[in-house]
């Protein structure tokens, strides 16, 4: 025990906060690891990140040109890729699927990723649907194909976020 810090025969760190905040590290050159490389990090109530915060991104996933599901494995790498050659309709993968390989372990876990519709003729459109009953879709599923005219209105990309609802459903929302 030191200064409220206490560490316990199993090895488990406890920091009593009773007197206030706690600050790791001190200057703009200190490095803080939580965690390591064969487990995750968990943060309960509300976290704040000052300063500069990066997440790692695994090589984007690519869909193809068809009507297959866009699979959980895609999703997980955050960055879905399909070049349509005309409008198609893909389903999300199972709730079962998103929740395991995204690791939506409790209600309300969620997990973002984009899907870009890289076909440049403006009317190739990807639409989204839902697989079964245990997935929800909130607000538009269409991705629209790039339009690089000048008066373009298509973007080519949608942001999406998959929320586990329970133990079995997840609801996707379209955020961008």
């Amino acid at each position: 025990t030191a200064g409220g810090i206490d560490i316990d025969a199993a090895n488990n760190i406890t920091i009593d906060t009773s007197s206030g905040s706690i600050s790791l590290g001190s200057g703009s050159t200190t490095a803080i690891t939580l965690g390591n490389t064969t487990s995750e990090v968990t943060v309960a109530d509300n976290l704040k990140v000052d300063g500069l915060m990066s997440v790692k991104q695994s090589g984007e996933a690519t869909t193809d040109d068809g009507t297959t599901a866009v699979s959980a494995a895609n999703i997980q790498r955050r960055i879905v890729k399909c070049t349509p050659t005309a409008d198609r309709s893909k389903p999300f993968d199972s709730a079962a699927n998103l929740i395991s390989t995204l690791a939506l372990d409790a209600n309300n876990d969620s997990h973002d990723f984009s899907l870009l519709n890289l076909a440049t003729d403006g009317t190739s459109f990807i639409t989204l649907t839902a697989p079964s009953i245990k997935v929800t879709l909130v607000g538009s599923m269409i991705v629209s194909a790039q339009d690089s005219a000048e008066d373009a209105f298509t973007s080519g990309v949608g942001m999406f976020r998959i929320r586990r609802t329970s133990a079995d459903e997840v609801t996707i929302y379209r955020i961008g």
